[in-house]
């Protein structure tokens, strides 16, 4: 079993908190680990395809590449959910000001 297995599901495991442990360690070993697996696996069949088709020449580009990839994942794994929150304060912001706006624009009827 590759250690990226077993680190998945550790990984997962340990942001899994209030759970039942028989459904924490399950969808650890099925998510994490099933995740990280097919990582890996789709890393070594584009490597050996790689090695396959170029003699191993293309190697250290696909390690660039995949190093490059991991580092904008992970800059967007930090700033993405900051982004997105942003969004949503502008947008309850500016909607409830335009709210704000048609129900103070209203014409107040009269009484007699």
């Amino acid at each position: 079993m590759p250690i990226a297995i077993l680190a998945g599901a550790f990984v997962t495991a340990a942001v899994l908190t209030d759970m039942n442990p028989v459904f924490r360690w399950s969808l650890a070993v099925i998510a994490g680990g099933g995740a990280a697996g097919a990582v890996k696996f789709m890393t070594s069949v584009l490597r050996g395809a790689s090695t396959v088709g170029t003699g191993g020449m293309a190697n250290p580009v696909l390690s660039v590449a995949e190093l490059v990839i991991s580092g904008v994942m992970a800059v967007l794994a930090v700033f993405l959910p900051l982004l997105m929150a942003a969004g949503v304060f502008l947008g309850i912001f500016f909607g409830g000001r335009k709210v704000y706006r048609k129900l103070a624009a209203r014409p107040v009827a009269e009484v007699p």
